[in-house]
């Protein structure tokens, strides 16, 4: 059970506090302050990485997010795209395996967990730390109440 402030993630915005979960906030629906919000779920070989290389497509299978090996605690993150079947790199940290990729509905970017931040890393390559600070588990895309 995930008993911890409840946060909104959305692909626009910043992330606001919606209030004390007061359901498991990582299953869909969750519950926070007495609203039930419906949440987006990880698709399809999206939820874990695992201890190997991981290769998640996004919702529209434009882009994939590859996942390297762990090697001395970090892995690669690469996008593989259209415009680059190569795969771009985007960087090497110490992204959590459990917790895994999780595209946004519309596919414009993705978040993964590194430590105490859900990181929100876009198709252009660029990304932003949403959530820090916190334990960060479960992240999802809020799909509103």
């Amino acid at each position: 059970m995930c008993i911890r402030d409840r946060l909104t993630v959305d692909p626009g915005g910043q992330p606001r506090i919606l209030g004390t979960a007061t359901r498991n906030t990582c299953s869909a629906p969750a519950e926070a302050g007495g609203v039930t919000y419906r949440v987006v779920a990880p698709g399809p070989g999206c939820a874990t990485v695992g201890d190997g290389q991981a290769l998640c497509a996004s919702p529209n299978g434009d882009y994939q997010v590859l996942m390297g090996r762990p090697e001395g605690g970090t892995r690669n993150v690469t996008l593989i795209s259209p415009a680059n079947p190569n795969g771009d790199f985007i960087f090497n940290r110490a992204v959590d395996p459990s917790e895994g990729i999780l595209w946004a509905p519309n596919g414009n970017s993705f978040l993964i967990v590194v430590g105490d931040e859900v990181v929100q890393v876009f198709i252009d390559r660029s990304f932003r730390t949403v959530v820090s600070s916190v334990p960060a588990v479960c992240p999802r895309w809020s799909a509103g109440p």
